[in-house]
């Protein structure tokens, strides 16, 4: 357990807030970093943490530590790293955010690009540490933290838009440095960035072998995805990608994707893309332009052919390239999903947003173009133009199926029934007065339904 010297004193040292059990994994942590010497020394951490983190953020941490120990030795004892940890676990939002400014800069303040770094930093090391995570094995990626510093600069947009400068076209963030108090009030309003701090601090200081624990505090947001055959499939999407969608989601889709289209693996092919989406459930479509921008939309509902557009206020649309951005509902309209083939006097193909032939995202039946119209943003989601021009060519077009695989079609198909079906008297009564059903064929199941001029009607 380590010499008298080094044991924990919860009841001595300022800002420990651990109970009495979890006091003792910290001590056990300590003697397995520290080699059961009394002070750790920074090439002890080195070796613990080199796996996980970045030399930089080692260096900090090891500072940090040094500090709180109130020592005048090159090393920090075992109530300095549970007080760093405290702060860090357990501490208030002021707590944290001096943390947070020591392990990115070595002043009381810290500068724009500085931050943008160290946020980079730990979503690469969140990346490497889930590595081996059953979420994160079920995926194949080309470059897995390819859009590590897009997804920072996403999280941080809140914290640089109150500066008096904007983003630079170059994606570069403006230059002025914040305090403490300005970083606290940015966490408070930026939960995914708390989730990937506490992962990678709680997966490199474990406290607790509880499931609980796992659940609560190293469960990654990578959705699973499954029914895919990685020899055949592939995607456009990385880590950072999937963490963006799946936070962005509702609650209950995050966990499980599966692939529904991809023009890879089935061609550039409308009629393929809507056989293989419709009334599969929510959906995720990712585009890619030939110029290459990506982009897409969530759809909350399955998708089904019919001339007017559906879905509900939980629908979005995003971009991932050149910058990350979620765009939700206005609440201006509900043109929220839209999807047609076969009808010459409606427009055919795909859209998410705005007005027919004026979509926020829009894929056409010809598959192999598309436009995306805002001007200057779309009505339904507030967003600015996706694509690199209004109007665009496919390159790359994904469809994932997320949440749990809908049920069997009879309950839709018991929606969609007519209430004449449920009550044949009145059906027949009709009949025998030659008022007989006239919307018998004209429903939505009916690929005619939305053509009166291919259905026969009685006579009046």
């Amino acid at each position: 357990m380590g010499s008298e010297g080094s044991k924990i004193r919860g009841d001595t040292v300022a800002g420990n807030l651990f109970n009495p059990e979890e006091n003792i994994e910290i001590q056990t942590l300590f003697d397995k970093i520290s080699g059961k010497s009394q002070l750790c020394q920074l090439n002890n951490l080195q070796r613990y943490l080199s796996s996980l983190l970045p030399e930089d953020i080692i260096q900090r941490i090891f500072v940090c530590c040094v500090k709180l120990s109130k020592t005048k030795q090159e090393g920090f004892t075992v109530n300095g790293l549970a007080a760093f940890l405290s702060s860090l676990f357990k501490g208030s939002l002021t707590d944290k955010s001096t943390i947070l400014v020591s392990l990115a800069s070595t002043t009381r303040e810290v500068s724009s690009p500085r931050m943008s770094e160290f946020v980079a930093l730990l979503i690469k090391s969140y990346v490497k540490i889930n590595q081996k995570s059953e979420q994160f094995k079920s995926w194949k990626f080309s470059s897995p933290e390819k859009w590590a510093k897009s997804l920072s600069l996403y999280l941080l947009t809140d914290l640089f838009e109150k500066g008096p400068s904007t983003q630079e076209a170059s994606g570069n963030p403006p230059e002025r440095s914040f305090t403490e108090w300005e970083l606290e009030a940015w966490l408070s309003s930026c939960p995914l960035f708390s989730h990937i701090l506490d992962l990678v601090f709680h997966s490199c200081f474990r406290i607790s072998q509880s499931e609980e624990y796992s659940e609560r505090f190293l469960t990654p947001m990578i959705p699973t995805v499954s029914n895919v055959n990685w020899t055949k499939a592939q995607t456009i999407l990385d880590v950072p990608a999937l963490i963006l969608l799946s936070y962005s989601l509702p609650g209950e889709l995050r966990g499980n994707w599966r692939p529904l289209y991809s023009n890879h693996q089935y061609g550039d092919s409308f009629s393929q893309l809507q056989t293989r989406i419709l009334k599969q459930g929510p959906t995720v479509i990712v585009v890619r332009d030939k110029a290459g921008h990506v982009f897409g939309g969530f759809a909350s509902v399955s998708w089904n052919i019919r001339p007017q557009f559906v879905g509900t206020a939980s629908c979005f649309l995003f971009s991932l390239s050149p910058q990350f951005s979620v765009y939700n509902g206005t609440g201006y309209n509900e043109h929220y999903m839209y999807l047609n083939h076969g009808v010459k006097t409606m427009p055919n193909g795909l859209g998410m947003g705005g007005q027919l032939d004026y979509f926020g995202l829009w894929i056409d039946q010809s598959f192999s173009v598309g436009h995306s119209k805002a001007g200057p943003r779309c009505t339904t989601y507030g967003s600015p133009q996706l694509s690199k021009t209004a109007d665009f060519q496919v390159d790359v077009i994904e469809v994932w199926g997320v949440g749990p695989e809908p049920k069997e079609q009879a309950e839709d198909e018991e929606c969609e029934s007519s209430i004449l079906d449920k009550d044949p008297e009145a059906k027949a009564m009709l009949s025998l007065i030659d008022r007989g059903p006239l919307s018998e064929g004209l429903r939505e199941g009916d690929a005619t339904a939305g053509s009166p001029e291919d259905h026969e009607l009685p006579p009046l």
